[in-house]
């Protein structure tokens, strides 16, 4: 059950994106029970602050509806684990809050994130999926 990143759940949610034919095509498998797929309320925390940051007010309050909407997607509490393995993650590897937190959150359940974020490669133990190579 792979973590999905920010990236693929914003060019899902945003009316065109770069991203969008790979994004929906993961979205269709989640839905349709042919991947298991979850996020973690942090990255839906993001999704908020960046939609408002792109978009507007409007738009950042509908991402957790939309987010809920989509059938068999989990979604994951921030606990004291993933905190302070995040932590240990920014020292070792550099990444910043959010990246260290999904980071974090795929460590502790699949080791595995959907992203299109190289970032992630560095990370001991994570493995990276590039969504573009699922569809």
């Amino acid at each position: 059950m792979p973590a999905i990143d920010i990236d693929v759940l914003y060019a899902y949610l945003k009316p065109t994106d770069w991203l969008k034919a790979s994004s929906n095509a993961i979205i269709s498998k989640i839905e349709s029970g042919v991947l298991d797929g979850y996020t973690s309320i942090i990255a839906v925390t993001e999704l908020e602050i960046v939609s408002k940051r792109d978009f507007d007010v409007s738009f950042s309050n509908s991402i957790y509806a939309n987010i809920k909407e989509i059938k068999n997607i989990g979604l994951k509490v921030l606990t004291e684990d993933v905190v302070s393995k995040a932590v240990g993650i920014r020292e070792k590897y550099g990444l910043n809050i959010f990246d260290s937190i999904h980071a974090a959150t795929a460590l502790l359940n699949d080791k595995i994130v959907i992203s299109t974020d190289d970032v992630f490669d560095d990370v001991k133990g994570l493995n990276r999926i590039d969504p573009r190579t699922i569809g």
